[in-house]
């Protein structure tokens, strides 16, 4: 596995790691509005960042692979209607890894989330 590769998933699981969806002042934002809320939307993360490593680390992979992975985690996470606050969140996560793995820009995909 290259270099690169490695440290993306060590990120990866950093970010999976950690407690998300907690207020983030520097973020100016609140934290979900209930525990409930709190966990379905970190699993939902957590199985994207957990699908996404399976992705990048199968042989022969296309950023159409890649893509698909963002659309099912985005449509997974749609399932819990979130509020424009918590899809906001979302959308930085998602951000946030796709600068880890170094991927193509996804702002229409989530621009489009953001406005269903």
């Amino acid at each position: 596995m290259m270099k690169k590769l490695k440290e993306a998933i060590r990120q990866l699981i950093v970010l999976k790691d950690a407690n998300k969806f907690y207020p983030d002042l520097s973020l100016m934002y609140p934290g979900t509005e209930t525990d409930w809320r709190r966990q379905h939307l970190n699993d939902y993360i957590n199985q994207f960042i957990d699908d996404l490593i399976i992705v990048l680390t199968t042989e022969n992979i296309t950023n159409e692979d890649i893509r698909n992975q963002f659309k099912i985690g985005l449509m997974r996470i749609n399932s819990l209607r979130p509020d424009q606050v918590d899809k906001q969140r979302v959308s930085q996560y998602f951000e946030e890894i796709r600068t880890i793995i170094s991927f193509e820009n996804i702002d229409e995909m989530l621009e489009k989330w953001l406005k269903r």
